[in-house]
């Protein structure tokens, strides 16, 4: 009479209600006390229906005339490791005959003489991670594929950029107005530092955030390059933490750097042949702080700084706002233009 079944209904309809299957078997030994197999004892009733036969199929016959595989495919190994060591052992197996196909994770333990093992079939849980694998693979091969889109969308508008800036200097040349020159100037240096966001773009991996670094020198050396003089000697200062912001927020910036760096290079020393010129980007917990400064003289007094209607301060002034930030003025010992912009998070993600 199986042993088990004498703990009685309650212990026996425990068991053939269990989620797991359970089967006991007891250690077949050659001469030597070796293992050579091991017989079926007790099957409960979830054995039975995964197994796909009657119970009486199994008890008293030896596992591996019912499963030769089982000696290659490592789980008759496990087994007498089991035994022998009398520590659990735990693995995952792939079986295929004309009664199953599927996973089912095996659970391998010694209690006193006989082997105990609990098994259950994970079969829909290994398909969903085989369909989430493949899915992920999909969606890495479609973000690769879109990341080089952008990447060739940003070199593309970034090479038609330059072409515009080219054909600006080219019709530059023939100019000798002074102030419609320093206009198209202004005005290819502003398409030159959009330029340099999607230059900055296109050398990044994902092409949809920017490295503040990765523009700030390029807008530096072009700015520097416009108005380099030989009799005039302008050093740059940076102070500029390292963080990345989405494109919107990064073409923004640049334009408010481009303006502020050139207004000090042109206005900030007369009559000069020296200066320096400040600039500080920092990220804060709560805000994004921008401060371009010089030790020019200065605006002067009678310039009322809310009701300076140049292009380039209404276009400081306008993206400023559209990044709910405020500026702020401080004209003793040079000219300080602090801009302070809460650092929401689609500053940094892309919407």
């Amino acid at each position: 009479m199986d042993l088990l079944l004498n703990y009685g209904d309650l212990a026996a309809a425990i068991i053939n209600n269990s989620y797991d299957a359970i089967v006991c078997y007891d250690p077949i030994k050659n001469s030597e006390g070796e293992i050579i197999d091991f017989k079926f004892t007790y099957l409960n009733e979830p054995a039975v229906r995964l197994l796909g036969k009657t119970r009486e199929y199994y008890i008293g016959n030896n596992f591996l005339d019912l499963f030769p595989d089982a000696r290659n495919d490592g789980m008759f190994l496990a087994f007498k490791q089991a035994y022998d060591s009398e520590n659990s052992n735990e693995a995952v197996y792939y079986y295929e005959d004309e009664n199953y196909v599927g996973w089912y994770r095996d659970t391998v333990v010694k209690y006193k003489n006989r082997l105990i093992v609990y098994f259950r079939d994970i079969t829909n849980r290994k398909q969903q991670e085989i369909r989430m694998k493949e899915i992920s693979e999909q969606l890495k091969k479609y973000l690769a594929e879109k990341e080089l889109m952008i990447q060739e969308i940003h070199h593309r508008v970034k090479n038609n950029l330059q072409i515009i800036s080219s054909i600006i200097n080219i019709q530059a040349g023939s100019i000798t107005d002074g102030a419609a020159l320093d206009a198209l100037n202004v005005c290819r240096q502003r398409i030159s530092t959009i330029a340099s966001i999607h230059n900055s773009l296109y050398r990044q991996s994902n092409g949809i955030q920017v490295s503040v670094t990765a523009y700030v020198g390029d807008i530096i050396s072009s700015i520097s390059a416009m108005y380099k003089s030989s009799n005039k000697k302008i050093e740059i200062h940076q102070d500029i933490d390292e963080f990345e912001t989405a494109m919107k927020y990064s073409v923004n910036i640049a334009l408010i750097l481009n303006e502020l760096i050139t207004n000090s290079y042109k206005y900030a020393f007369p009559g000069r042949n020296s200066g320096n010129i400040y600039i500080q980007i920092k990220q804060k917990s709560e805000n994004i702080e921008i401060v371009v400064s010089d030790d020019g003289t200065g605006i002067p007094d009678h310039i009322n700084f809310e009701k300076i209607n140049s292009i380039g301060f209404m276009l400081v002034k306008a993206l400023v706002e559209q990044m709910d930030g405020r500026i702020d003025l401080n004209t003793g010992g040079g000219t300080t233009i602090s801009i302070t912009m809460p650092a929401k998070k689609q500053f940094f993600t892309p919407d």
